[in-house]
């Protein structure tokens, strides 16, 4: 059986917005989770957040490693009738986009919910 603080987990770092280039928000999270359980923890000056946890033997050593980013979108320009034209941040087939759900996350932190059209 799946532990249910694992789901919820897994949950909150799927859903936190976090495109590259604007992961503050995976970022925040991921330094909570992980703060309880390492010895030492540091974000370098490229955003990664690095935790080490000490154990009883030197001679072993394990690394997890994952990304916070995700790909995203980037709005150029929005015309006279609303509709969003947009870049891409990362690399995907573009067909797969047409009719998916979309949040976009305007300047002032507003999430405004959206679906892809042709």
């Amino acid at each position: 059986m799946v532990n249910e603080e694992f789901v919820t987990l897994l949950k909150s770092l799927s859903e936190a917005f976090g495109p590259s280039g604007f992961e503050d928000e995976v970022r925040k999270l991921v330094i909570k989770e992980m703060e309880p359980y390492v010895d030492e923890l540091e974000v370098d000056k490229w955003g990664n957040v690095i935790g080490v946890k000490y154990g009883g033997r030197r001679d072993l050593k394990a690394m997890v490693a994952a990304h916070m980013d995700e790909i995203g979108l980037l709005i150029d320009s929005i015309d006279k009738n609303g509709f969003l034209r947009f870049r891409g941040i990362g690399g995907w087939n573009e067909v797969t986009l047409i009719g998916q759900r979309v949040r976009i996350k305007t300047q002032d932190g507003k999430v405004i919910k959206g679906v892809i059209g042709s």
